[in-house]
């Protein structure tokens, strides 16, 4: 439930804040939507995880800055997904799923390469997510090449900050966009809190960092 407060505070900033872009500023600001699908990778020694496909959609705002450059903003909604190997007492290896609900706010500069045609944009996303969701019945699993069970894993970091760099290519109304977010701080950072589970990592610290490669078709109102 505070998830979803967070979230919908920061949607309704934003959507208040394109509103006011639309009447403030200059013709060659655009206002758009857009949605399409990521890969996400989990960069970390703990477990073995393999990239699984997701989704991204969101609203975002660019204005002009000065010269060639522009700034964007904008919040994006995310499923991201990963996978690992596991297995019970009784049964083969299992693959399960590990799934992510997630919002991010992100604030970038942007160089104009071709105007209207081709930009390069970075800079800092913020993250909000939930825990780690898989399907009921595999809590007990044992990770495989490791001590953790899969609901070890559960209660990541819920505030992530990501830096994030992507080129956007189109024309006017049409564009696409394609980018690759990394985290910067630890995404098992609250895992590191639960004795239990930093024990099954020989008493070492868990860390784990998320790379999410992302392509989305954008539509400019």
């Amino acid at each position: 439930m505070k998830f979803i407060k967070l979230v919908s505070v920061f949607t309704l900033l934003l959507v208040s804040l394109s509103t006011q872009a639309q009447h403030g500023w200059r013709d060659g600001n655009r206002v758009g939507l857009l949605g399409g699908i990521n890969t996400t990778s989990l960069i970390t020694e703990n477990v073995n995880a393999k990239p699984e496909m997701g989704w991204t959609a969101g609203l975002q705002v660019r204005g002009n800055m000065y010269n060639y450059w522009s700034g964007v903003y904008g919040i994006r909604f995310i499923e991201s997904n990963f996978s690992v190997n596991s297995k019970s007492l009784l049964s083969r290896n299992q693959e399960i799923n590990y799934k992510l609900i997630a919002a991010q706010v992100h604030f970038l500069f942007s160089y104009n390469v071709i105007e209207d045609v081709m930009s390069f944009d970075f800079g800092p996303v913020l993250q909000i997510n939930s825990d780690l969701k898989f399907k009921k019945g595999y809590e007990k699993y044992r990770i495989q090449d490791s001590n953790f069970i899969v609901e070890d894993l559960k209660k990541v970091t819920p505030f992530n900050a990501l830096a994030y760099v992507g080129t956007t290519i189109g024309g006017r109304v049409v564009r696409v966009n394609i980018n690759y977010t990394i985290g910067i701080n630890n995404f098992f950072n609250r895992l590191n809190n639960q004795e239990n589970v930093v024990e099954k990592n020989d008493g070492d610290n868990l860390k784990a960092r998320m790379g999410v490669l992302s392509g989305q078709l954008q539509i400019n109102l």
